[in-house]
This record gives structure tokens, sequence and C-alpha cells, in this order.
């Protein structure tokens, strides 16, 4: 079980007890019929195994008969490599790592990076390495810098400052030669209805892509919700901005969870979010978050099947991704 402060944590690798022979190979689908990448972020096993930072992605992999065509990694801003190891792996199997740096350092001292330094030019040296890192790497990524700002804007600064700071870690990756970078902005859900300004106040001009996370916990934050409930004040932005879209967190609890209940079962849930992703064109991909997590002292658990206690509602997550829709590569 992990809190959201340690689920952010996870920037390196996720470990387990699969091998890298143990690879998914799937037919690829063809540039006509896929439309989204099917993605997923895998609570990584305890203790960590160096050997493969991509072990429980690669035994879910293995659980749902697919490959998965997108993973997450979180990446504070002094760890190095970066590229890390398990993005390096995840390329590997033809996968596209999503890469959020985020502006605070590893511990033991965990301080956050200003802004409003990183726009004046005094991190320069810092995005100049990574992004020659990156340039020499050359494969596909999609980046976001530090996903939902509004969270850090008391250790980091003004919404103008993090737009600022966006723009020239964009241009400094650009100048080193890093050409292969998806730009995203991920704003939190409570920004795209208005809080914290509302969305233009955040969204720099820069960013290609429109990033949004959303959790479905029952009774354990509000009720149940629908996936289009989540996230549709996030797609009406990006459409109002001509943006397309990553899904780059999003789980379901059990409806019990939290004592609650629901109009409908986490199966019906998986299928009616299917459903909702295909008919949103501007989404390009989505990251399911298979965790165990603790939200507000409450435990939430958004495995795909509640730990092994629903398999009508893993068999519709598998059924949903084994759509023609959602690109396996």
């Amino acid at each position: 079980m992990i809190t959201r402060r340690q689920f952010i944590r996870y920037s390196a690798s996720v470990a387990g007890a699969y091998t890298a022979s143990q690879m998914i190979h799937l037919p690829e689908a063809s540039a006509a019929q896929a439309a989204c990448r099917w993605g997923a972020f895998v609570q990584p096993a305890d203790p960590l195994d160096p050997s493969d930072p991509l072990a429980t992605t690669k035994a879910f992999e293995l659980e749902i008969g697919r490959r998965l065509g997108m993973t997450r990694h979180y990446i504070r801003w002094d760890y190095r490599p970066i590229p890390s190891d398990a993005m390096r792996e995840s390329a590997m199997g033809h996968r596209v790592p999503f890469m959020d740096w985020r502006p605070q350092k590893q511990a033991p001292d965990n301080g956050f990076i200003r802004w409003g330094d990183i726009a004046k030019g005094l991190h320069d040296a810092e995005i100049d390495e990574v992004g020659a890192a990156l340039a020499s790497w050359n494969k596909p990524t999609y980046f976001t810098f530090n996903h939902e700002p509004e969270n850090d804007a008391i250790y980091c600064g003004t919404a103008h400052e993090y737009r600022a700071a966006y723009s020239r870690i964009k241009q400094r990756l650009a100048a080193a030669g890093a050409t292969r970078l998806k730009y995203v902005c991920t704003l939190v859900q409570g920004t795209f209805k208005g809080l914290n300004g509302g969305p233009d106040t955040w969204f720099p001009s820069g960013a290609q892509y429109l990033g949004a996370d959303g959790y479905n916990r029952s009774k354990c934050s509000g009720g149940w919700k629908s996936f289009e409930t989540l996230f549709a004040e996030a797609h009406d932005f990006a459409l109002a901005r001509g943006r397309r879209m990553v899904i780059e967190e999003w789980g379901c609890s059990p409806p019990d969870a939290c004592d609650g209940t629901a109009p409908e079962t986490k199966a019906d849930w998986f299928k009616h979010a299917a459903t909702t992703i295909k008919s949103w064109p501007e989404v390009k991909a989505v990251i399911y978050t298979n965790i165990v997590a603790t939200y507000r002292s409450k435990v939430v658990d958004f495995t795909i099947d509640s730990s092994g206690l629903d398999i009508a509602a893993k068999n519709a997550y598998i059924a949903a991704g084994h759509e023609p829709y959602f690109n396996p590569t």
C-alpha cells in the first residue's frame, strides 16, 4: 500500500520476479485501427529488484495478455541517469515512456526548485544535461514538467512563474537536440472546474497535450463517479484549446470502498470508460494506476481486480484493452 507522496517517488524502477525474457510479444495494431495508447503504472514489488526495473509491469502484461503501449515514470530533479533504466527498458519493449520531471530533489532533503529560478536560467546547466541525454537516446517520449503544479505552488511559486519555467525548459531541451518529446501539461481536476484560477491561468502555450488525472474512489471521496464525470471538464478545455489529451492517471475503487454503494459494478465502470475514451478522439493515451493506495488515511484499491476479489472487473479491463482502438505498441 502506498500513499500519494510515495506514489510519485517511484521514479526510476518498478520491481518483481519476472525477467526480460518474459516479454509479451503481440501483433502490431495498424495505424488505421489504433488511436489511443493503452498504458499502466503498476505498483512496485518489495523488495525492489534492480535486475529488472520493469518486472511488475511485465508481470501485469502477462496477466492482461498484451504489451502495454505506455509506461509512467516519476523522475525527481536531481535523479540520474535520465532517461532512467526503467524508461530505457520500456522503450526497448516497444512501449512509449511518459516522463514527469518534478522540480524536487531526492532524499534526504527533498527540497523544491523554485519555478522563478528556472525561468531566470539558474538551472540551465541541469536542463541542458538532461536535454543532451534525451537527444542522444533519441526515443519517442511524452514529457511533462511538474504534473499538477497547483499542489506545489506553496513551495515553487506562482502560475506565471510555472508557465515561464515550462517555456524555458522546453526551449532548452529543444536547443540541446531533444526533438522527439511530446510536451504535456497536467493540471489538477479542481482547476478544470474553476479552482486555482482556472486552467487558463496555468496552461503554458508551448504544451502540445493536456494531461489529466482522476480517480473514482466511491464513498472514500465524494461518492461514485463515472469516467466521463471525472474528465469532462478537462476534455472540454482540451477541445477549446485545440489540444490532444493524455489521461495519465486514472483508477476505480470497488463500489463498496469506505462502505459505499454504487449504481454499477466496477466491470461496468471499465466498459463505460472505454466507450467514453473511444468517443473522445482527442485522447491519445490512457495510463491506468494499478495500485493499492491511501487517500486521506483511507485505503483505496485501484487494482484492476480489487486484489483478486473482482474477476469480472479484471476481465472487463482486459477486454477493453484488447480492442483494436487501443494501440498495443
